[in-house]
C-alpha cells in the first residue's frame, strides 16, 4: 500500500537556501575562472584550481545534501557521508538544529532539513499578550503554536520533513502501512571517498601551485 504522505514513492528534499548558497560561491568562481583565461598570467594555474576547489566545495557543501524518504528507508545524503536507515530502526525524530534521525545506535543529522534562522525562530517565540487575548476570545494556538518548537514549524526545512517522517512513521507503527522488511541489522553509513579524494587533490595541487608562482 502507498503512503499517503508521499503517493509516489519518494519524497525528496534538499535546503530551500541550497540553490542560494552554491550560487554564491559557484558563480564567482566560475566567473574569476572565465576572467583569468581571457587575460592569462604565470597564477593562472593556480587561480584555476583555487576556483575549481571553490566550486566544488560549494557542490558539496551546499547543493548535494539530501533527504529522500521511501516506503522502504530513509536516505540521508551529507556531504561526505550517506546513511539508509529502515523505518524498524527508527526509535525517535527531533529538530532541535537540523532533521535527526535516532536509532538504538546512533544519532543522524540531515543537513538538508535544517532548522529555521535565528530570525525566524525569534518570529516563532510565543508573544504573551497575544496569547492571554487569544484564550480569553476563545481562539486556539495558530501556526506557530506557542507549545511547538521553532523547528517543527512547516514552514521550516527541518519541520516540513519532520512532518511527514513523523506521519508515515506513525501510520507504520499503528500498522496502516506496512514497510518491506529490511535486510540491513541497522542503519548503514558510507563516506564519500570520490568527493574526498577530489576535494583534497585539488587543494594539495592549487597549494603547489601557488607556491610554485
Amino acid at each position: 500500500m502507498a503512503s499517503r504522505w508521499f503517493p509516489s514513492g519518494r519524497w525528496t528534499t534538499r535546503p530551500r537556501t541550497a540553490w542560494l548558497f552554491t550560487g554564491l560561491v559557484v558563480v564567482p568562481a566560475a566567473a574569476i575562472a572565465v576572467s583569468t583565461v581571457l587575460a592569462p598570467s604565470r597564477h593562472t594555474p593556480a587561480i584555476l584550481l583555487t576556483a575549481a576547489l571553490a566550486a566544488l566545495l560549494g557542490w558539496v557543501v551546499f547543493w548535494r545534501p539530501t533527504l529522500s524518504v521511501t516506503e522502504s528507508e530513509l536516505v540521508v545524503v551529507n556531504p561526505w557521508r550517506t546513511y539508509r536507515v529502515a523505518w524498524t530502526d527508527l526509535v525517535d525524530v527531533q529538530t532541535r538544529l537540523m532533521l535527526t534521525l535516532v536509532t538504538d545506535t546512533r544519532k543522524i543529522e540531515a543537513v538538508a532539513a535544517p532548522g529555521p534562522s535565528g530570525v525566524t525562530a525569534l518570529r516563532a517565540r510565543p508573544d504573551p499578550e497575544r496569547k492571554t487575548a487569544a484564550r480569553r476570545r476563545g481562539a486556539g494556538p495558530a501556526i506557530g503554536d506557542w507549545g511547538q518548537r521553532p523547528s517543527d514549524l512547516v514552514s521550516t526545512d527541518s519541520g516540513a520533513a519532520a512532518r511527514l517522517v513523523r506521519g508515515h512513521w506513525q501510520d507504520i507503527v499503528e500498522g496502516r502501512v506496512t514497510p518491506p522488511v529490511s535486510q540491513e541489522q541497522g542503519p548503514s553509513a558510507s563516506f564519500h571517498t570520490g568527493a574526498a579524494l577530489a576535494t583534497w587533490a585539488l587543494a594539495l595541487a592549487a597549494v603547489c601551485a601557488w607556491i610554485i608562482a
